[in-house]
């Protein structure tokens, strides 16, 4: 049985060498050329496998291969690109990860040859599919087929004529699924009906059976211009026989044939499986000829309204092909915008919050959410989640975002991070937080992705709406992409600022140093003379801390200046500037503060240390004071050297009044 081939062909030379090699295979070959043409052919042909000529001008073969593929009825038909891989730099790789074979034609004639026998091998089954479904499509189209033929019957020689006759019995034994039929004329000059055409029978029972008009089942049937089912014919005393052994079955199917000028009978016996025509055979026998004669009565029209509908059916195709293409290249076309937008990040000079923004925006403006959440970890104990928020939302729903995205992290990658330790900061999206709970769940529809690279875990994407289903597969692929694309800016933020930390921190309390401290006071100096601002500063020291380190050890030293660290950091506010000024003493900037409040806010740290318990190695109890000296600018000082002289004359006062006392000196 021949598998039917189609090519679909190029500028190359390609396709003339792979349909030679394809007939030695015993495959029909079928030829188009250029894109477009082909996906036509596949359409109408339904062919069992295609080869593309990867040379084809007018649709990329890679473009074909998707459509068909993104298409349920054909995306199983086997493809296979043929082409130069040398010459053309096909990317091989992505056509095969979508199911395509490739076939490098540059190699020998014999490789090549296995190549293809090795595809048309491995879908043997699709063409077997293809072979059982071929007598049904036949089926459907029997009545269409003789009608275009009819039209020309009067222009054929006797040859063709009588080829017309065999092709229409051939198709309605197949279809009945009987082993023997005729197609018997009328001659009306002598009212005897002879055969025709014919399968199963003899050539010389073809030539010499007639029937006169009124005789026989052939003569009754003509006359009575309806089709009838002989159930046996042993008893039915119409039917005269001249071979017995000829029949094995009882039954019989005789249907009349009117083309008009011309009349006949069609005859069928002895189904393939030996068992007897019932009522449904005489009833498909009878749709048959109506149809048939049907089609014929009206074959003129039916012609012309066909190759109308053809040409609107041609343009509609063409049409939706190429509205399939568009939307594939807009895909490609927004993933390729992503990729470039990430590439303008990660070739940027942006700190890490801008780089996480700049993330965020990317995403807002490629997908509709209620909220986007970026939780990125510097360690497993320190994380951080920036969020977006596009439309109206409590704080409430700002919550219950934030705990979902600590617990979705948490199933996704098993690593807890305490909820109460992730800093929270919102990007500045275009809508507020306000105090009055939102009548939508924000969480209706909720999507996350872990940030991976390698095997290293950076965080977690998510994004809520309040819409159910908010977020469709493509919008899905989308944020996958987009993960996948950022994943890099955002590991070389945080290494970026793991390294910034490292310089302008201390290493023992994570503390601002001492240059990052001198740094800063300018800068908001500058700041507060500016805006006509207040600017307060608190020189701290640890009353005793000698004591500790000759009693206990400078272990138990290190450990009390992280705890007195993390009260400051407990105490003071987001914005302050806390840091080590060296050895035991911390200096601390207030922006916005005046006297009174650095005064304030410099006793609450004293009563907060004196309050707590240390503990040593040992877990023994420590007890511990601390001197504060406070200064403000303008109040105290205009200039950054007399501020800090200010200070730490006020806390040289406290030491000198006895410890464990904050101190103010005015101008």
């Amino acid at each position: 049985m021949e598998r039917k081939v189609l090519i679909i062909d190029g500028d190359s030379c390609a396709s003339e060498k792979i349909k030679a090699l394809l007939k030695q295979q015993k495959c029909q070959v079928d030829i188009v050329k250029g894109g477009l043409a082909g996906i036509n052919a596949i359409y109408h042909q339904k062919p069992a496998i295609v080869f593309i000529d990867s040379s084809i001008e007018d649709i990329p073969e890679h473009q074909i291969c998707k459509l068909l593929k993104n298409n349920s009825e054909y995306k199983d038909l086997p493809i296979a690109i043929v082409g130069d891989a040398k010459k053309e730099g096909l990317n091989i790789f992505s056509i095969r990860d979508i199911g395509v074979d490739y076939i490098d034609i540059s190699g020998n004639l014999d490789g090549i040859n296995q190549h293809i026998k090795h595809i048309i091998d491995k879908h043997k089954e699709d063409f077997a599919l293809f072979e059982r479904f071929k007598h049904i499509d036949d089926l459907n189209h029997i009545i269409y087929d003789i009608s275009c033929h009819y039209n020309h019957i009067r222009k054929f020689d006797t040859e063709e004529f009588n080829s017309l006759f065999e092709r229409m019995v051939e198709k309605i034994t197949l279809i009945l699924d009987t082993k023997i039929g005729s197609l018997m004329l009328l001659d009306e000059e002598s009212q005897y009906l002879y055969i025709k055409a014919a399968k199963g029978l003899e050539e010389d029972i073809k030539s010499k059976a007639t029937v006169k008009m009124g005789e026989g089942i052939s003569g009754y049937v003509i006359n009575k211009k309806r089709p009838i089912l002989v159930s046996d014919i042993e008893k039915d005393l119409r039917f005269f026989r001249t071979n017995n052994n000829k029949y094995y079955t009882k039954s019989f199917l005789s249907a009349p044939l009117n083309l008009g000028e011309i009349r006949g009978v069609i005859n069928v016996n002895n189904k393939s499986n030996r068992e007897p025509f019932d009522e449904k055979d005489l009833t498909l026998m009878g749709l048959l000829i109506n149809n048939f004669q049907f089609t014929l009565r009206n074959t003129d029209l039916f012609n012309k309204l066909e190759r109308k509908n053809k040409q609107v059916e041609k343009l509609n195709l063409d049409r939706d092909i190429f509205a399939e293409i568009n939307k594939l290249l807009d895909k490609e076309l927004s993933e390729a915008k992503i990729a470039c937008q990430v590439n303008k990040i990660l070739s940027s000079d942006l700190d890490y919050k801008q780089t996480i923004n700049a993330v965020i925006e990317l995403i807002e403006s490629s997908i509709d959410y209620h909220f986007c959440g970026l939780l990125v970890l510097d360690t497993m104990q320190e994380a951080e989640l920036m969020v977006s928020i596009k439309y109206p939302a409590s704080e409430h729903d700002l919550a219950s975002f934030k705990s979902k995205v600590v617990d979705t992290y948490y199933q996704l990658s098993g690593y807890n991070v305490l909820l109460e330790r992730i800093l929270l900061n919102r990007t500045d999206g275009p809508a507020i937080l306000t105090k009055e709970r939102n009548e939508n769940n924000i969480l209706n529809s909720f999507y996350a992705l872990p940030l991976n690279i390698k095997e290293k875990n950076l965080g977690l994407l998510a994004l809520s709406h309040s819409s159910y289903e908010a977020f469709n597969p493509d919008e899905k692929k989308l944020i996958s992409i987009i993960a996948e694309q950022s994943v890099i800016a955002i590991n070389n933020a945080v290494l970026h600022k793991k390294i910034k930390n490292l310089s302008i921190t201390d290493g023992l309390t994570s503390l601002y140093c001492y240059r990052f401290f001198q740094e800063k006071l300018d800068d908001e100096l500058v700041r507060a003379r500016r805006y006509q601002e207040p600017l307060g500063l608190i020189m701290m020291d640890i009353d005793g801390f000698k004591e500790v380190n000759d009693i206990w050890g400078h272990q138990t030293g290190d450990r009390v200046l992280k705890q007195i660290a993390e009260i400051l950091k407990e105490i003071c506010r987001e914005v302050d500037i806390i840091s080590r000024y060296g050895g035991e003493e911390f200096a601390i900037l207030l922006p916005e503060t005046d006297k009174e409040g650095t005064f304030y806010l410099a006793e609450r740290i004293r009563r907060a240390i004196k309050n707590f318990e240390f503990t040593s190695l040992s877990n023994e109890t420590i007890k511990l004071t601390v001197s504060c000296g406070v200064a403000s600018f303008p109040d105290s000082a205009k200039d950054k050297e007399k501020l800090i002289k200010k200070a730490d004359d006020a806390l040289y006062k406290a030491k000198n009044e006895g410890k464990n006392k904050t101190c103010l000196i005015d101008l």
